[in-house]
């Protein structure tokens, strides 16, 4: 969990179409998962819960979006780790419950 209350408005969830979402929680996100995966996690055992339908929309654009930038040579991607971030789910938590 990650508690953005003290970090002021920039942090806080916006309503996009009526559906929630945080982009500085989602950069946070990436920092993160760009760690795990440098640090030998495999893609395969790692994944992104939220429990905002919006969230994880805009969490699977953001990795799908870095991959790309990555492939076109847009990123500084000399480890491959933005490759790789495209093969990362982000679930919502009743999904992954099943």
């Amino acid at each position: 969990m990650l508690d953005t209350t003290d970090l002021g408005a920039d942090a806080h969830e916006r309503e996009g179409g009526g559906k929630p979402t945080n982009a500085f929680e989602r950069a946070v996100v990436l920092d993160v998962l760009r760690g795990l995966l440098r640090r030998g996690a495999s893609p395969s055992e790692v994944y992104v819960l939220s429990p905002y339908n919006g969230q994880v929309d805009a969490l699977a654009k953001d990795l799908s979006d870095a991959t790309a930038a990555a492939s076109a040579g847009g990123a500084d991607d000399d480890d491959g780790v933005d490759a790789a971030l495209s093969t990362i789910e982000a679930l919502t938590i009743d999904r992954a419950q099943g």
